[in-house]
């Protein structure tokens, strides 16, 4: 049984193949702002943008034009610290995940139309889940490198680019567990 909002429905419905059927539908948890990865990156973003402060306003009071210079690293140094939250939070309000009888998908609803991130389940090479102590967590479809997978899910994505990803991932969701098993059982009926 699907229990999503007809938006959502309407979304996945229009980037199905001939013939393709919706097995489940679902949407990462908005709420969930921190993922392990930011024991690390927090005290960093704190370091990166209390330093970067710190130079602009010494180069400042010199006088001339170098606290210019600091003022990008400032700009990223509260990125680090609160935009990510922001745009992570974006993000998942935008995105619509859905396993199919052939793929799993990523839809991002952006405003200039959808971004789908898809994988046939044939060829998905592994399946990993990560259950946090409330059921809720995340399934990998496929393999990441350490490097893609160290800031994935952070609002940091872009850190990753050029890294090995190859697959989809569900993150933060309602019983990752059971969507890993509902994708293994359709990949067994496929023969894959």
């Amino acid at each position: 049984m699907i229990t999503a909002s007809s938006s959502e429905l309407e979304t996945v419905e229009r980037h199905l193949s001939s013939g393709e059927h919706i097995e489940w539908v679902g949407t990462p948890d908005p709420t969930k702002r921190f993922t392990p990865a930011d024991r690390y990156l927090i005290p960093f973003s704190l370091f990166w943008g209390g330093f970067a402060i710190f130079w602009v306003i010494g180069a400042s009071s010199g006088g001339g034009f170098f606290g210019l210079f600091g003022l990008p690293f400032v700009a990223l140094g509260l990125y680090f610290i609160f935009g990510r939250f922001v745009y992570k939070a974006y993000r998942k309000r935008r995105t619509v995940y859905a396993v199919t009888d052939r793929r799993v998908m990523e839809i991002f609803r952006g405003r200039q139309g959808d971004s789908v991130d898809a994988v046939y389940l044939r060829s998905i090479p592994n399946i990993s889940t990560s259950v946090g102590s409330n059921g809720r967590g995340s399934v990998e479809f496929g393999i990441s490198s350490r490097g893609y997978s160290s800031y994935a899910n952070t609002g940091m994505e872009f850190f990753a680019r050029g890294q090995l990803a190859s697959g989809v991932s569900f993150y933060d969701i309602e019983d990752p567990q059971g969507v890993a098993d509902l994708v293994e059982r359709l990949r067994a009926d496929d023969g894959s």
